[in-house]
């Protein structure tokens, strides 16, 4: 049963810290222990805390207390409260040993009335050197046939292009600093891994779903930032403070210089963890290069994950963690709790790639600068009460929209053939009703095609 010092939430202020949780692709009392579930994820409703009873909290909500009494029953099944007649429910704060990570993106799609516009997915095809280093780097691998072809943190060769990969970047890294991952979603996996559970860790907000959802499956507590300016002071309060520096998705957003080095400061005083990724660092549109937190703190607390997954092509499945040497051992013991290696073929894959970075990149710049622009013109054009900032680089721009209505949008959308992500999916707390995330990595009568439906399904909304 609860302790005695714990709070008791009254329905009111349960559901003044809601909000807006309402998720289309789930039933009513799913949709509601979703959002209590990532209450409880980020802390807020602590160990112990009791929950409003089922009747009060279904007449603030003007619910039935079934759906209520429903909620809670699912929220007992997820082992995250507990109840006792005539003493109330109240948090646990466990899940069962075997955990399934928040769900980000909704489990499938109505079956689309028009050949489907995606706009989902923040990333281009396949770059035609790709195909070229399959057949270009098959006798590189006879000499790693004769031994067992696990490489825990990476083969030689992909280390050393990767640690000059940083050393263009301005960060002064040694290959023994690399560990060669299964993109860079297993960086960010080794990152979460390496805290201690329950950890409150500091986070961007709006930042990358797969992230949230990595620390959630992680039971790590979450603190977000603001969207731009953040506060410091709440990184040095947190265990970890994860960063995306260059081109942050879903906005664009790049982290000031002056504001890379005060990080790597206030880190330093706290002894915090700062986790940077730097998957879109090279695709450069405009403006001056982007800065990164580990070129002020070579030696510092800092891990930097880089991917070969916007440069070159998702589908390879690699990336990789500069971490300092003090840490390499453990979040390689962590590497090898998962998959043992990452695939030897494709690490020197990556290594003949990565030997070709200036020439892909330059063609990967030419192509989103010219769909950026398209998207851009087309917003302004068919949609010039949407506000955005015109991102120097990235895969994505951030659409904000005139009133709370993403959701709905996105709703409209699906029925009309066109698929893209609201705001909610990139928010700390899953509240954030009022943007669109559209990637122009399409080409351009697609990126067209999306924006003019975009326009009809607004449009078509009744007046409000």
């Amino acid at each position: 049963m609860s302790g005695s010092g714990a709070r008791r939430w009254s329905a009111r202020a349960l559901v003044a810290e809601l909000g807006d949780w309402s998720t289309p692709d789930l039933p009513l009392y799913g949709q509601l222990a979703d959002r209590i579930s990532r209450i409880i994820d980020n802390g807020t409703i602590q160990h112990s805390d009791y929950l409003p009873p089922a009747r009060s909290l279904a007449s603030a909500l003007a619910l039935s207390r079934h759906t209520v009494e429903a909620t809670y029953d699912a929220l007992r099944a997820a082992g995250l409260v507990a109840s006792q007649q005539g003493s109330g429910t109240w948090c646990t704060s466990a899940r069962p040993p075997r955990r399934t990570p928040t769900r980000t993106f909704p489990r499938h799609y109505p079956a689309l009335s028009e050949p489907a516009l995606d706009l989902q997915v923040a990333s281009l095809p396949a770059h035609p050197l790709v195909a070229r280093s399959k057949t270009a780097t098959c006798r590189f691998i006879k000499p790693h046939l004769d031994n067992h072809g696990y490489t825990r943190t990476g083969i030689d060769q992909l280390r050393s292009r990767i640690a000059e990969w940083f050393a263009e970047h301005h960060v002064p890294t040694s290959p023994d600093q690399i560990i060669v991952t299964s993109g860079a979603t297993q960086g960010l996996l080794l990152a979460c891994a390496s805290l201690p559970p329950r950890a409150m860790v500091a986070v961007e907000n709006p930042t990358c779903p797969m992230l949230l959802s990595t620390q959630r499956w992680h039971r790590l507590r979450l603190r977000a930032l603001p969207s731009t300016e953040q506060s410091w002071e709440q990184v040095e309060q947190c265990s970890a403070g994860f960063v995306t520096p260059a081109y942050r998705n879903p906005s664009g957003w790049c982290l000031p210089e002056a504001r890379a080095g005060e990080l790597a400061r206030a880190a330093k005083r706290a002894a915090t963890l700062v986790v940077e990724d730097l998957a879109l660092i090279d695709l450069r549109l405009d403006g001056p290069p982007p800065a990164t937190v580990a070129a002020r703190a070579p030696e510092g607390n800092v891990l930097s994950i880089g991917s070969m997954s916007k440069l070159c092509w998702a589908g390879m499945r690699l990336g990789w963690v500069r971490a300092p040497h003090s840490l390499v051992e453990a979040l390689a013991e962590l590497k090898g709790m998962l998959d043992l290696g990452t695939s030897v073929d494709v690490q020197l894959q990556a290594a003949w790639l990565l030997e070709r970075r200036d020439v892909i990149a330059a063609d990967r710049v030419r192509t989103l600068r010219e769909r950026r622009d398209v998207l851009v013109e087309e917003l302004r054009r068919e949609l010039p009460d949407w506000t955005f900032d015109v991102p120097d680089g990235g895969v994505s721009l951030w659409a904000g929209l005139p009133e709370p209505v993403a959701d709905e949008v996105v709703a409209a959308g699906r029925r009309r053939g066109l698929a893209v992500l609201s705001g909610k999916a990139f928010d700390v707390e899953g509240r954030d009703n009022r943007h669109l995330r559209l990637p122009f990595v399409q080409p351009p009568e697609v990126l067209r095609a999306a924006v003019r439906k975009l326009a009809k399904i607004v449009d078509a909304r009744p007046a409000t």
